[in-house]
């Protein structure tokens, strides 16, 4: 088959025109901001939704007990608000997960995180989990609800995890979710590498972490993380904002200069 003839002058058009300049949004709408610890009064989670509107994040993650009210707090649109159930450990019975479930979806929400439980994977009870979340795929399912499956990575074994996207896959879960407490940048870059290999796209994956910095989470973006939730969010965002505003001064210094040089080349001909 005969190559293609390029045209010189396009490809060099096409070399010399800076990639667009990045924007709020690119990184805002990957960002979640958990509102799930225990010990948070209403007039903190009231707050946390405020704060999640104001920078715009593309999830607010609340407690089953907030939904009523989270539901009146978050503003829609191209944010949501999604639910936590479960957490920490997933350790409740069976009927008890379904019910909690069940309620929460009843309330509206359309966006269910359920958190693993842990004993029974480690103990490899791996038929007591696929029946217990084909169920809570199911009520999703008819509620028009997605379904993600949050995963305390730092509490398990490779294997374990590997499992855990298997049973994403065969039980139709939309995502998988891996939460670290304290591990390093470094060691949660390769757990959600390991796992997004083994998903294979078939998963939607997130990450949930006390902080990250800004370089860690657009390093996880350009992995294929989807959703990169932190209490710090305002800071990871602040960084972000600062971050395009040096880029865009940058270009244009340097749109500058280049016009400045244009000018003397066409003078001097």
């Amino acid at each position: 088959m005969q190559e293609p003839i390029e045209n010189p002058q396009a490809a060099s058009e096409t070399a010399a025109t800076p990639p667009p300049p990045p924007a709020y949004e690119d990184l805002a709408h990957c960002v979640g901001l958990p509102l799930v610890e225990a010990a948070l009064s209403e007039e903190q989670v009231f707050a946390g939704c405020g704060e999640g509107n104001r920078l715009d994040v593309g999830e607010v993650l609340v407690r089953p007990a907030d939904v009523d009210l989270a539901r009146n707090w978050v503003e829609q649109g191209t944010r949501r608000m999604a639910c936590l159930t479960g957490f920490p450990g997933g350790s409740s019975t069976t009927a008890g997960r379904l019910y909690e479930a069940r309620d929460v979806l009843r309330r509206g929400v359309k966006h269910l995180v359920v958190t693993m439980n842990l004993g029974k994977l480690v103990s490899r009870k791996f038929l007591y989990l696929e029946s217990e979340l084909l169920q809570l795929a199911e009520s999703c399912q008819q509620n028009e609800a997605t379904l993600r499956l949050l995963f305390e990575v730092e509490q398990l074994q490779q294997d374990h995890v590997l499992i855990g996207v298997r049973l994403c896959k065969r039980t139709g879960a939309n995502g998988m979710d891996l939460f670290f407490r304290g591990a390093t940048e470094e060691f949660v870059s390769g757990v959600a590498r390991y796992v997004l290999h083994h998903a294979r796209e078939k998963l939607v994956v997130g990450v949930h972490a006390p902080a990250f910095s800004l370089e860690g989470a657009l390093g996880l973006q350009r992995q294929g993380v989807r959703r990169l939730l932190t209490p710090q969010a305002g800071n990871l965002l602040a960084a972000w904002r600062a971050s395009i505003d040096r880029q865009r001064q940058e270009a244009e210094a340097a749109k500058t200069v280049s016009g400045a040089i244009s000018s003397k080349e066409d003078a001097s001909t």
